[in-house]
């Protein structure tokens, strides 16, 4: 098994925040993500994180380990640094 933070997708889901609401979620490549120096997570270090788990079973399907979970405590850190709600059931599509 490969060590943690070593393995990363060739792609990601981004959304955009207007100052009103998130946009919908875009897969976009991981190369593709591009941040100005300004940014609140460069300057400031503010920012909420939550990596996904998925692993691949006997029978070739992949399961996504406790996603729930991990969407609610991402909704928990962006509520505790004052950041834009994400919509909690938006990402069950």
């Amino acid at each position: 098994m490969a060590a943690f933070g070593t393995v990363f997708m060739p792609e990601m889901a981004i959304s955009q925040f207007d100052g009103t609401r998130w946009s919908d979620a875009e897969v976009v490549s991981s190369d593709s993500i591009q941040m100005h120096p300004g940014s609140h997570v460069l300057h400031y270090s503010s920012t909420c994180f939550e990596g996904l788990k998925a692993f691949r079973h006997a029978d070739g399907s992949i399961q996504i380990f406790r996603m729930d979970q991990n969407i609610a405590r991402f909704a928990q850190s962006s509520r505790l640094l004052a950041m834009p709600e994400i919509d909690e059931a938006a990402t069950e599509k």
